[in-house]
């Protein structure tokens, strides 16, 4: 298990790889979020696997959001 940390790290990085053949409008939104979340899940679970009390959607999205890598 990574820390939430590392997660995060990863994640965002796996996020700018994904978005640039995956995310056709700019600015990306939510949706766009939810549609990498669920490519994280099918595809890199090991990603999702910090330790977190709320819904994992949350955290990433909110990790997208407050890094301004999509909008609400």
């Amino acid at each position: 298990m990574t820390t939430k940390e590392e997660s995060r790290r990863e994640v965002l990085r796996a996020w700018r790889d994904w978005a640039t053949t995956n995310v056709k409008r700019t600015p990306p939104n939510g949706m766009d979020g939810l549609m990498f979340f669920s490519d994280l899940q099918r595809h890199r679970p090991h990603l999702l696997t910090f330790r977190d009390r709320g819904d994992k959607w949350q955290t990433v999205h909110g990790w997208l959001l407050r890094d301004r890598l999509v909008s609400d």
